[in-house]
């Protein structure tokens, strides 16, 4: 299976430097990479990044980390983002820097490249992993893709920040309750998801004819998404409980004295 940098920077261009030159004047070294990587020649990019001194490369990674950092790469157009990813790669490479590490946080460069990559998102609830598909507005249980909980079964959380149901955390699906419940399910808890922000941005910016960078500044890809859980007691369903099962008390008691 292809990785997300050998799907997004594969080379499909073939413009040259006189070419660049011609387009857009005389480029320093950097603006030379930046442009051969926005036109799709990666592999001529890297070519000219290879040449650079020491100092050529600092200065790229001041410009990347420093000057110009992710939260402002992603106002630029895909295909600009997409260059300052691969610049990015190039830099840590040359420094021999791991583009993730055990037990770290992976840099948003490379969770925004894994997702333009057509890579879902995913979400832990409870600890079972699902895959969030907001296209189809379903989670899908990773190991069990039949599974499936429908996020349009789901209730608006009270803030509109997110998306609440029951569900059952044996068998990892939505419940639905009973009107006249007297007594409170096993096994079941509320499920408190984030909204699609949070879940998805570039899918939700995908949906709304957004450019798929749109919505990353403000909610940027999250590594690690995870569901709440809520115990039935933290919730008003007892409460509603206790007055079903008086109205039952009462209902059969009027009917014995009726007799």
């Amino acid at each position: 299976m292809e990785t997300p940098e050998e799907i997004l920077f594969r080379s499909t261009g073939h413009i040259t430097i006189s070419e660049l030159t011609e387009k857009y004047g005389e480029l320093g070294p950097g603006d030379i990479v930046f442009k051969m990587a926005e036109h799709k020649n990666f592999d001529a990019a890297k070519a000219e990044f290879d040449t650079w001194e020491e100092m050529e490369v600092f200065d790229m990674q001041y410009y990347l980390t420093e000057a110009f950092p992710h939260k402002e790469w992603v106002e630029e157009s895909l295909d600009s983002y997409i260059a300052h990813c691969f610049a990015m790669k190039l830099v840590e490479e040359r420094n021999n820097w791991p583009r993730t590490a055990p037990g770290q946080p992976a840099s948003q460069n490379v969770l925004t490249l894994k997702r333009l990559a057509g890579i879902l998102p995913h979400i832990d609830i409870g600890g079972t992993d699902f895959t969030i598909d907001w296209r189809l507005r379903e989670l899908r249980e990773t190991d069990k893709p039949w599974n499936k909980l429908n996020i349009n079964y789901m209730e608006l959380s009270p803030k509109d920040d997110g998306y609440l149901s029951f569900y059952h955390v044996f068998n990892h699906e939505l419940y639905q309750l009973e009107s006249d419940l007297v007594e409170l399910p096993a096994h079941v808890m509320l499920l408190e998801i984030p909204n699609e922000m949070m879940l998805d941005p570039v899918a939700v910016s995908r949906e709304n004819g957004l450019g798929e960078l749109a919505l990353l500044r403000e909610f940027p890809i999250r590594e690690v998404i995870r569901g709440k859980l809520i115990s039935l007691r933290q919730t008003a369903l007892p409460q509603i409980v206790a007055q079903n099962a008086a109205k039952l008390q009462h209902d059969g008691g009027s009917r014995r004295i009726g007799r």
